[in-house]
């Protein structure tokens, strides 16, 4: 993304959720909670720590988030490069000492030196040498850039500063669309526009390439931060053609639902009665994350969702309605609302 697009915001957040096993965004699900070791290469200490103190990451330090900043090493003999073989083996280290799991490479613009950063044999070579290997070994490496200047700039078509290499060996390319463009191109839903124009932070988080989840490519999730707000605020969802989508959609695959769980997680279960859910039908737990993730859903969906027919769906959401689960919410027939009940 472009400077000040939210690129090192996004990051912390997604290092809240993975260091927490939480989700991200309220409706991407990363599992197992992982430690991370998290490179700053420009950020003053000071802002570090107000961006820390924001997400609640601070108690993390030294728990499940390691961080390295460039201020750290001032006096130190290490160059904090990471086209450096020494620096490497030194972050290597830290991440064996303290079972890391993702490692947040915080930007590549002031991590590469002398230019590097726009040589493709230096960048195969970084690949090869050293984030192959790291991929191999089932480590997630995430790399924050700048977007390139031009008429794409700052939309989801931007390209990533440096060399080409960055996007042919990326597993997945996100690109954050910022609210300045958002603004003057007229980026997203009315909505999206009006937030845009309103304190805090707006962006659309872009998955220009996902081969981990090819379903999510293209479409564009819109956020808000308020100002020094915890969390973000969704907004909305749009697919390729700008066009909005429900969530449930966009997150959704054949092998595996986002925002279905077939068995909820136990940290979900705050405000659910376990007892309740053990005895829900796996068709009644998909309707009910379904719901959960999108907001609102459709008996049109659920049918088309769980492949079955409207009368079906019509029998689980009753089923869910009369289990306290699920309430009427507007329209009627096929396109009979539901929501999950206060």
């Amino acid at each position: 993304g472009l400077k000040d697009s939210g690129k090192s915001l996004i990051c912390l957040s997604a290092a809240k959720a993975i260091s927490s096993g939480g989700k991200l965004f309220e409706f991407f699900t990363t599992g197992e909670s992982r430690n991370i070791l998290y490179l700053d290469s420009e950020t003053p200490k000071d802002l570090l720590t107000v961006r820390l103190g924001q997400f609640g990451l601070v108690a993390e330090i030294g728990n499940s988030l390691f961080l390295l900043s460039k201020f750290d090493l001032k006096g130190n003999d290490l160059t904090f490069s990471i086209t450096d073989q020494k620096f490497r083996d030194y972050v290597e280290k830290i991440m064996r000492v303290h079972n890391c799991g993702y490692l947040v490479l915080d930007n590549l613009t002031s991590l590469m030196d002398d230019g590097r950063l726009y040589n493709s044999t230096t960048v195969s070579k970084l690949f090869a040498d050293w984030v192959d290997s790291l991929t191999r070994q089932g480590l997630g490496v995430v790399m924050v850039s700048h977007t390139q200047e031009g008429p794409n700039a700052g939309t989801s078509a931007a390209k990533a500063r440096g060399s080409e290499e960055f996007s042919i060996r990326a597993h997945s390319e996100i690109v954050l669309v910022r609210s300045t463009e958002i603004l003057e191109k007229k980026l997203g839903t009315e909505a999206v526009q009006q937030m845009a124009a309103q304190d805090g932070l707006t962006v659309g988080v872009c998955f220009k390439v996902c081969k981990e989840a090819a379903v999510l490519q293209k479409k564009t999730f819109w956020l808000h931060l308020p100002l020094r707000a915890p969390r973000w605020k969704f907004l909305t969802a749009t697919g390729a053609d700008g066009k909005e989508i429900e969530v449930a959609q966009a997150c959704s695959r054949p092998e595996q639902d986002l925002t279905i769980q077939d068995k909820p997680l136990l940290d979900e279960l705050e405000i659910e009665d376990v007892a309740t859910f053990s005895k829900l039908s796996s068709d009644e737990k998909a309707v009910y994350y379904m719901t959960k993730g999108a907001g609102t859903v459709k008996t049109a969906d659920i049918a088309q969702k769980l492949v079955c027919c409207k009368r079906k769906a019509r029998i689980i959401t009753k089923s869910l309605e009369e289990k306290g689960l699920l309430e009427p919410n507007e329209g009627k027939g096929s396109q009979q609302g539901y929501r999950l009940k206060a």
